[in-house]
């Protein structure tokens, strides 16, 4: 038996034990009975908590102190991804790091501090391809898909770019990434900070390894990208001593078009690397993109026609 605030006949709600002593269970939705018997599904927007030793429950305003170790005021002023279009506190922003070291969506965080906000519409949950809250509402999460990962040689991780494109509650928080995270082996996370003329928001990111050089292709969302061509990928490569990033080529200077793959060194010209490019039509050819590592100038083929 428990005692105190108990928070009923729940389920779709999460429950997380935090410290070796209380349990956090938020959310979902609480099962109540009409007055005539039948079983009814009410949200569930509280958090409340259970303490194993004293079997007494307690309801929390915002649990986001107890599971994140993060004040609520924190999480109001480092929430929101504008943080990531420049801005030095992000390399030191406690929430970001916090949400990072547990992989955890946006819906966590918003159920942990209480921050639900209003409802989508139907057609706003349609819309799962674009960011439908303001920017100043969206919660930042280091969940992600589609990012370049490069594996280290000391079993770290360098992930850079991609993007969070969830369903359901989360489907309002989408959001292309425009930055890298570095992943020590002990878990520990770093983030990395790129002005945007140099990492703009990136979509289908390859990594090419030739030599002992990494190059990291993508091409940059067109509505976040203000100083590429539109639909034609770039190439970037990555100094693993530094992390440092530098253009091969420039926005006059670039495949012309979408890159789909990896690099692969042309037999019998090894400073030449091949990338296949995006056929945008069935009958179009089937076309590749040539990078010249000596002079870092690109050319394109077409390679087979289609009927």
């Amino acid at each position: 038996m428990t005692d105190g605030d108990a928070p009923g006949w729940l389920h779709r709600h999460w429950a997380e034990l935090v410290g070796e002593r209380e349990i956090v269970v938020c959310c979902g939705e609480r099962i109540e009975l009409s007055a005539e018997g039948k079983e009814l599904a009410r949200d569930n927007r509280a958090c409340v908590a259970l303490d194993l030793e004293r079997k007494t429950w307690r309801r929390l305003e915002r649990a986001g102190m107890q599971v994140l170790g993060i004040a609520a005021e924190d999480y109001d002023r480092f929430k929101s991804p504008r943080l990531g279009t420049g801005n030095p506190e992000r390399v030191e922003n406690p929430f970001w790091l916090a949400m990072a070291r547990r992989d955890l969506p946006p819906q966590r965080a918003r159920d942990l501090f209480g921050d639900h906000g209003r409802e989508p519409t139907e057609e706003e949950r349609n819309a799962r391809s674009s960011a439908i809250r303001p920017m100043e509402e969206i919660v930042w999460t280091a969940a992600r898909e589609g990012q370049a990962e490069v594996v280290l040689d000391d079993g770290g991780r360098f992930l850079l770019g991609g993007a969070f494109r969830d369903h359901g509650a989360n489907a309002i928080d989408n959001w292309i990434y425009s930055d890298a995270m570095l992943v020590r082996p002990n878990g520990d996370v770093e983030f990395l900070l790129y002005p945007p003329e140099l990492l703009p928001a990136l979509r289908w990111l390859q990594v090419t390894r030739h030599e002992g050089r990494v190059f990291l292709s993508g091409t940059p969302d067109s509505t976040l990208a203000a100083h590429w061509p539109r639909f034609q990928s770039i190439i970037i490569e990555l100094d693993l001593a530094t992390f440092a990033l530098r253009h091969i080529g420039g926005p006059g200077n670039t495949p012309g078009d979408i890159v789909v793959g990896p690099g692969r060194p042309e037999p019998g010209a090894p400073n030449r690397l091949i990338f296949p490019l995006i056929r945008r039509w069935q009958k179009d050819p089937v076309r590749e993109a040539m990078l010249d590592l000596s002079t870092e100038t690109w050319s394109t083929r077409v390679v087979s026609q289609r009927d």
